[in-house]
């Protein structure tokens, strides 16, 4: 435990130190960036010119920290850290396949959760989904699986589909096979 909760004490205390005044106009006191930024693709987030996509920032926290706050175990403070990440878009596309490895089904349950709402964003991704979402069907939560079935619903990637097809025929959970059926029948 110490090995996690140690390095994010002190990630947050330096993000905390880095670049945030409440003198410069900034009403939050929250992080600004200096120089240009890049608003184009969702209003509401930051990243400086040039600057590493993890740094993106939505509601005056990088994308690492939404990424620690998305495995909190505090469920609302895990949905909060979801939304934001939503938000930041496909700079997040690759922390959220990492998130996937998480051996905690909230985190990956609020994950897929993401993409299946990210459909404007994630679909241009699906080389780098695909392997993701098919993994995720074999996921020994059928919570993750029922998750992950919505979330192929949405991108509709064509190999995602095929292979829905066949783990919905080979699921074994009842509701898990109901639900899948049932996502598959929306599908035109």
């Amino acid at each position: 435990m110490y090995r996690i909760v140690v390095p994010c004490i002190v990630f947050l205390l330096l993000a905390g130190c880095k670049g945030s005044s409440t003198s410069s106009g900034n009403p939050k006191g929250t992080e600004t960036t200096s120089g240009p930024t890049n608003t184009t693709s969702n209003p509401g987030t930051q990243t400086a010119a040039g600057a590493d996509p993890e740094d993106k920032v939505s509601d005056g926290k990088s994308l690492k920290i939404w990424l620690m706050l998305l495995k909190d175990g505090d469920k609302a403070v895990s949905e909060n850290a979801a939304a934001e990440i939503q938000k930041i878009g496909a700079p997040a596309l690759p922390i959220l396949v990492k998130a996937m490895d998480s051996k905690e089904v909230y985190v990956k349950i609020n994950t897929l959760e993401i993409l299946a709402k990210a459909k404007d964003w994630a679909k241009n991704d699906a080389k780098t989904l695909t392997p993701v979402l098919k993994t995720a069907l074999d996921d020994d939560s059928a919570l993750v699986r029922q998750e992950a079935s919505k979330a192929i619903v949405a991108l509709q990637f064509p190999e995602c589909v095929d292979t829905l097809r066949q783990a919905a025929k080979k699921e074994q959970d009842p509701k898990t096979k109901t639900a899948m059926e049932k996502d598959l029948a929306t599908i035109k």
